[in-house]
C-alpha cells in the first residue's frame, strides 16, 4: 500500500540510511528494538519503528463467527470490532514510548510508522534497496511455542535490502561472523555485509564453504575473501563443510564460535522449502545480503 493518510508519523528523519525494525510490542520485537537503535547510532542514520495494523483483523472482530482461544485455556472467546482497535491504540502508544525513551538514550532521530495491511507486503512497500530491515524471529505466536515466524522468512526472501533477523544470543569469547559462501556469483555482496558486520562486533570471519569443492574452486573463494576482507583489518579463514546437509552446518557454525551468520537471498539455502525449520534450529542472528 502506498503511503497515504492511513500513515501515521512522529517528527522528520536525517537524510542517510534508514534503519527499520518491525514492532508488534512482544519481548523479540523489543530486544530488535534495542539492536536496532545501537545500528543506528553506530551508522548515524535513522531508527524507524514501524508498526502493522492488521486490517483484516479489525474487520473480522465482532462477526458471530469470529473470536480468539486463549494460549492456556484453551476456551474461545469473541473480540468486539472497538475492543479490537482499543488494544492496537493502546500497543502504539506503548510502542511509542519504549521508541522514544530507548532513541532518546542513544541520541539518535526516530520516527514511528504506523501502516494498515498485511504485514508482510506493507513492510515490502515502505522499504528501500538501501534501508537495513530489522525483524524478530518470532512475534506473539511464540506465546503458542513457535521459535521462528512466517514474517521473518518472507522479509528474508523478498525485502529490497538486507534483512538481519534477530535473536537474543549468549556472549562468545572469540566469537566470529560466519559466511555461507554457497555459489560464487553471491560471494561478493555477501562478504561485504560480513565486513560491515565484522567492523561492528570487531571479530573474526569464517566463511563455510559446501562439500565437493574442486581445489580451483576452494582457491578461487580464498582469492576473493582477501580481496574483499583486509587480512590485517579482519581476520578470517576458510572452512569446508563435511556434508550437505543442516547438521553439518550447526556443527560448522558451532565450531566456528559463530555469533552471525550472513546468507545470501540468490543461496539455495533461503529459497529451499525446508528452510524455516533449518533457521529455526539456528540460534544465531541472521542477516541476509541482498
Amino acid at each position: 500500500m502506498a503511503a497515504g493518510p492511513s500513515d501515521r508519523r512522529d517528527g522528520p528523519l536525517p537524510v542517510g540510511q534508514r534503519i527499520i525494525v518491525l514492532l508488534d510490542d512482544s519481548p523479540e520485537s523489543m530486544r530488535a528494538l534495542e539492536t536496532a537503535a545501537g545500528l543506528a547510532r553506530h551508522h548515524r542514520g535513522a531508527l524507524l519503528g514501524l508498526f502493522v495494523e492488521e486490517r483484516d483483523l479489525v474487520r473480522s472482530a465482532g462477526f458471530a463467527f469470529a473470536g480468539e482461544i486463549g494460549a492456556t485455556s484453551g476456551g474461545l472467546r469473541q473480540r468486539p470490532a472497538e475492543g479490537v482497535r482499543g488494544e492496537i491504540r493502546r500497543r502504539v502508544r506503548l510502542l511509542r514510548q519504549a521508541l522514544e525513551r530507548i532513541a532518546r538514550a542513544r541520541g539518535i532521530e526516530h520516527e514511528l510508522v504506523v501502516r494498515r495491511g498485511r504485514v508482510v507486503e506493507e513492510i515490502l512497500s515502505f522499504s528501500a534497496p538501501d534501508d537495513l530491515l530489522i525483524v524478530g524471529r518470532v512475534g506473539w505466536s511464540q506465546r503458542l511455542g513457535r521459535t521462528f515466524g512466517s514474517v521473518p522468512l518472507a522479509l528474508a526472501r523478498s525485502a529490497p535490502g538486507a534483512v538481519l533477523i534477530w535473536t537474543a544470543s549468549r556472549p562468545v569469547p572469540g566469537g566470529r561472523i560466519a559466511v555461507l559462501a554457497e555459489n560464487g556469483s553471491t560471494l561478493e555482496p555477501v562478504l561485504a555485509v560480513a565486513h560491515e558486520r565484522a567492523t561492528l562486533h570487531q571479530c573474526g570471519i569464517s566463511v563455510l564453504l559446501p562439500p565437493g569443492l574442486a581445489p580451483k574452486q576452494i582457491e578461487s573463494v580464498r582469492h576473493q575473501a582477501n580481496t574483499a576482507l583486509d587480512p590485517a583489518e579482519v581476520p578470517h579463514d576458510i572452512r569446508v563443510l563435511t556434508a550437505a546437509n543442516p547438521a553439518s552446518l550447526i556443527h560448522a557454525l558451532g565450531q566456528a564460535r559463530a555469533i552471525e551468520l550472513i546468507l545470501s537471498r540468490r543461496g539455495q539455502l533461503l529459497n529451499d522449502p525446508e528452510a524455516a525449520r533449518l533457521l529455526e534450529r539456528i540460534r544465531l542472528p541472521v542477516c541476509v545480503a541482498p
